[in-house]
């Protein structure tokens, strides 16, 4: 599992998941298999409430997830990204992704337009906001052998 919200979930998997169900369990996963996931691409499978939706599959492609609702899947064609409260046109990219886990000093910001309603003149007002994009701040984990158990990272037994 590499991220999971209400509403959507992201796995990294080495197979098919078809192919990763154990041999005595292939059964149930058959006659339930539809229940969770979509059956197709059909408009009427796609609006069902409550099923899982594929909507980024890739081979290659490498994933960033820095903290809840900030994130990035990317491969050779294609990318996905979500930071909670900046719109697209931030024109975020993986390198920033990658300079916002590894480099503490780098803050990536951007300045934005965001209408809001003025009660001091009743009327809807443009302002321009400085956001802050992608966290730095988030500690280090070191991955033990299982691939299991994440640990903070230290050195000199102090948090990095």
């Amino acid at each position: 599992m590499l991220y999971s919200d209400t509403d959507s979930l992201s796995m990294s998997l080495t197979d098919e998941l078809d192919n990763l169900v154990k041999p005595e369990m292939r059964e149930s996963w058959a006659e339930n298999k539809f229940k969770w996931f979509v059956r197709d691409d059909s408009p009427e499978e796609m609006r069902c409430p409550g099923k899982f939706k594929s909507e980024y599959t890739t081979y290659t492609g490498a994933y960033i997830g820095i903290s809840p609702k900030c994130y990035i899947l990317q491969d050779e064609s294609q990318t996905k990204l979500s930071a909670k409260g900046v719109p697209r046109s931030a024109d975020l990219n993986y390198q920033m992704f990658v300079d916002g886990c590894y480099k503490g000093e780098s803050k990536i910001t951007r300045t934005f337009a965001q209408i809001n309603y003025s009660r001091l003149t009743n009327s809807m007002v443009t302002r321009s906001v400085n956001k802050k994009c992608i966290n730095s701040c988030y500690l280090k984990f070191f991955m033990h052998t299982n691939l299991n158990l994440l640990s903070p990272l230290k050195i000199d037994n102090k948090l990095l």
